[in-house]
């Protein structure tokens, strides 16, 4: 990587070229910003809560605390995620 900007523009194509759905990664992409922390350059991603589940690879990713592991969920789980976006 040469400087921040190929960094960004790195970051962003591969957001670009994911299996994301189209409406996310634009609003991923247009929320990326360089702040600087205590002489670190960060890539700070803001991802403001949407109004339905986003399904990647035919799994769905529950986050659980920390923990952002695909889990097999029943049917139950599933709908209780689902409930959260009404």
């Amino acid at each position: 990587m040469g400087n921040l900007d190929d960094y960004i523009l790195f970051i962003s194509r591969k957001i670009r070229d994911s299996k994301l759905p189209e409406w996310l990664k634009t609003k991923i992409n247009t929320n990326l910003t360089s702040i600087n922390y205590m002489n670190y350059t960060v890539l700070m991603i803001h991802i403001e809560a949407g109004n339905e589940s986003v399904w990647y690879e035919d799994k769905l990713y529950i986050r659980d605390g920390h923990e952002k592991q695909a889990q097999e969920k029943s049917g139950s789980q599933i709908s209780a995620v689902y409930n959260l976006f009404k």
